[in-house]
């Protein structure tokens, strides 16, 4: 028993490692060291028991455990925040606005969350008129222009205002899904960034007037995996190549998956697809993130990017796109960060970032709000 604990030490303490350097390893190069920054929570509690065994024994190799844990700390508080009560003062010269993020997983269009998909729709309605902020920025945006679901004119008349950018990634007929930036505040450009792929993932950016000043926020969703957001039976279906539910697109409860739940498909076929799915993932994100903070990086004006980025705090996109500019969660946040409402916990795969000349006031995860498999970030800052 003592051996087996003492190998395990050593692999968890190596693993442990590898994460730390994982966000700064290009997975287009090398992906498999992703799968480490992926599962940091995990290696991290997994050591820290590990030292409280060797505590308890008076074992030196505490010391070793305990060292490697200490230096993970700063990816930690990627995690976990524990700010002071009051916010921070607004300056009497700047503008504070609020900001919502939210990946509405096409207001339940599928009945993934309700047997009546207008609840979960209305519910979320009902959220967006009492959040009533300024800018908001839904993934996974669906829209029909018969109107007898949902359409932008409910989203206008929601926020009380007709300024929006909305651009889709799939079409049929007269449904839409897609991105959607709606503000109160005029918008005067509008643009998008280019992935090299065509993918139902998409990056738009929308250039903001607010008072005298203008803001660029970027609304992205960057590469899904395909696992299915629910239920891993959905694995079934990718395990025989027939396709895979990505909610972004018009797939949703598709007759394969239906077909795949229930077929007898063997766990070697799953684990195959899985580990083929994160590699495709990891390397999408790595370009489509790379795109996203070389365009920001040419923006004229202050930068907020919002949205859905599919990937960890511990990861490759993440440190792209955060490099020199404010994490809202960190800088404001408090208690766990974790935005994935799915079955793994501690899983933080939506981003309000900015850039650092803008005062971050306030941040929130709502996770009182489950009408998604995604929790709604809230934001108020000062330009």
């Amino acid at each position: 028993m003592k051996r087996i604990l003492i190998i395990l030490n050593y692999v968890s303490i190596v693993l442990l490692l590898l994460s730390y350097i994982s966000p700064f390893i290009d997975p287009r190069i090398f992906w498999p060291i992703a799968l480490c920054g992926l599962v940091f929570p995990f290696l991290l509690i997994g050591n820290g028991l590990l030292l409280l065994y060797w505590i308890v024994k008076r074992k030196k190799r505490k010391w070793v455990s305990l060292v490697v844990i200490l230096l993970g700390m700063p990816y930690a508080v990627r995690y976990l925040q524990i700010n002071s009560g009051s916010d921070p003062a607004q300056s009497e010269e700047g503008v504070s606005i609020d900001i919502l993020s939210f990946n509405v997983r096409l207001f339940d269009l599928y009945n993934w969350k309700n047997a009546e998909n207008e609840v979960t729709r209305d519910n979320i309605y009902k959220f967006l008129a009492d959040e009533d902020a300024d800018i908001m920025c839904f993934q996974e945006y669906y829209s029909n222009d018969r109107g007898d679901f949902t359409g932008v004119s409910h989203i206008v008349e929601i926020q009380g205002s007709g300024y929006h950018h909305i651009e889709y990634s799939n079409s049929i007929g007269r449904s839409h899904w897609g991105i959607a930036t709606f503000s109160k505040y005029p918008i005067v450009n509008k643009g998008s960034v280019s992935f090299s792929q065509k993918t139902n993932n998409i990056c738009i950016f929308s250039d903001i007037v607010v008072g005298k000043d203008t803001v660029r926020v970027y609304n992205a969703h960057l590469g899904s995996v395909h696992f299915g957001y629910e239920e891993y039976d959905f694995l079934q279906a990718v395990a025989q190549r027939e396709g895979s539910r990505d909610s972004s697109g018009p797939l949703g409860k598709s007759q394969q998956i239906e077909k795949a739940r229930r077929e007898d498909v063997p766990f070697r076929d799953i684990v195959a697809s899985m580990v083929r799915l994160l590699r495709d993932a990891y390397i999408n994100r790595a370009e489509q993130a790379s795109a996203v903070a070389e365009h920001a990086s040419s923006s004229p004006y202050p930068v907020v990017i919002c949205g859905d980025i599919n990937d960890t705090p511990v990861s490759y996109a993440y440190q792209q796109l955060s490099d020199q500019r404010l994490d809202a969660f960190m800088e404001a946040g408090n208690g766990f960060g974790n935005s994935y409402a799915g079955v793994v916990p501690l899983f933080r795969i939506d981003y309000i970032l900015c850039d650092e000349r803008i005062h971050l006031l306030d941040f929130n995860t709502r996770g009182d709000i489950d009408y998604s498999d995604h929790y709604p970030l809230s934001c108020t800052l000062e330009l």
